[in-house]
């Protein structure tokens, strides 16, 4: 597994959804920050929260949110596709190595969102002053970025630029696009990206930046 930083508080810093909670369970920082541009995400962790705090069992809290949602008429139609079967849903939230598919990593995710340290906001990594916020709130309680997941936030669709990779290191190359540069002041040298660019066909590569990462790094 990838090494901790043991001298600082970690906090993990993720737009999307549900994979952030994978993330948390096999890492354990102590923060959480929860962020995204699209409102609809947003309410989907706002949902998670307020069902977690009711159920005790992962089967409990999949029967509670997917209720839910199925309620809240802005997600509906975005979180139940038309060819989406409530029992696919199901097993997709429940799939083996999920935060879902043990009690103990629920019960973890539990114990963040009871102790107030999962951060569930609105916020767009392009803006600078988006970055200024969560830099002078990581600055302030002295935590260390130890997981920053981007999901596909860099690519062209978003910024309308292309993206340089270094083509042995398949990371970044030095001068990068503009969401590089936009995210650089909240990377630190133990911070971990996860990248899940479609570019990359959506397989996440995990790399720090100036250090390559086997293909088969894990969290």
């Amino acid at each position: 597994s990838l090494p901790r930083d043991p001298f600082a508080h970690r906090v993990h810093i993720g737009v999307s959804g549900f994979f952030n909670y994978d993330i948390l369970t096999a890492r354990k920082p102590d923060f959480t920050v929860l962020l995204d541009i699209c409102p609809q995400t947003q309410l989907i962790h706002q949902i998670a929260s307020a069902c977690m705090k009711r159920a005790l069992r992962p089967a409990d809290f999949v029967d509670a949110f997917i209720s839910k949602v199925k309620k809240t008429t802005s997600l509906a139609g975005c979180f139940f596709e038309p060819k989406s079967s409530e029992a696919a849903i199901r097993a997709e939230l429940l799939r083996k190595n999920s935060w879902l598919s043990q009690l103990d990593s629920y019960r973890y995710i539990q114990s963040l969102d009871k102790t107030d340290r999962i951060l569930i906001t609105r916020g767009d990594l392009l803006h600078r002053e988006t970055i200024a916020k969560i830099q002078l709130w990581m600055s302030t309680y002295r935590l260390s970025l130890d997981t920053f997941y981007i999901a596909n936030c860099g690519d062209p669709i978003w910024t309308e630029r292309p993206l340089p990779f270094n083509r042995n290191l398949q990371i970044p190359i030095e001068e990068p696009r503009i969401f590089y540069r936009t995210i650089k002041p909240l990377i630190q040298p133990a911070t971990y990206v996860i990248d899940s660019s479609t570019e990359l066909f959506l397989s996440q590569r995990i790399y720090r930046i100036g250090l390559d990462l086997n293909d088969d790094a894990t969290l």
